[in-house]
């Protein structure tokens, strides 16, 4: 199933703040910890999972799946394991054209491409700024350790991930896997 979520499976312009889950969430596509997928909106602030994530398509995060149009996601943090196949990121799977701020990610996440311990693709327009990762990562080719691939920007962010199992020819990074035109 797509759209699933600890607490949410899609928010269409719904304000998320002080929440948390600690549920195991499982899905295909746009799986997040607290929300599968967001489509604009205010705001998630102060929110936090705690549970295991494991999508088997794309877009998968320890606390959202897809996080979509300006939206913003501010002092939250995701702890739990997370596993998918493209676009997996501790804290969000892809960051289409949104804002994270202040937001961190800890645990191990496990991604066929596009992997980051914060966020697995950044696209252009989404910014990443005062966050950061620890934990560890493992997967395919395009991995980073707060990024897997950024189109966009990042600032003032870092990470102290462990990558491993990665083969000789796949690009990856101890901060961006792959910056493709973005800004570091």
């Amino acid at each position: 199933s797509n759209q699933v979520g600890g607490l949410v499976g899609y928010n269409n312009t719904m304000n998320t703040s002080r929440s948390y889950t600690s549920n195991v969430v499982f899905g295909s596509n746009r799986v997040g910890g607290l929300v599968g997928e967001t489509n604009g909106g205010i705001a998630s602030t102060y929110n936090f999972s705690t549970g295991g994530v494991t999508g088997t398509g794309s877009n998968v995060g320890g606390l959202i799946g897809l996080n979509g149009f300006a939206f913003l996601v501010n002092n939250s943090y995701a702890t739990g394991t997370v596993s998918g196949d493209s676009r997996v990121g501790g804290l969000v799977g892809q960051n289409y054209e949104g804002t994270i701020s202040i937001s961190y990610a800890t645990g191990s996440t496990y991604g066929g491409t596009y992997a980051g311990g914060l966020v697995g693709l950044n696209t252009s327009g989404g910014t990443i700024q005062n966050s950061y990762s620890s934990g560890s990562l493992r997967g395919g080719n395009r991995l980073g350790g707060l990024v897997g691939v950024n189109e966009g920007a990042v600032t003032d962010s870092y990470s102290l991930v462990s990558i491993t199992d990665v083969a000789a020819q796949d690009l990856f990074g101890g901060l961006v896997g792959h910056n493709n035109g973005g800004s570091i």
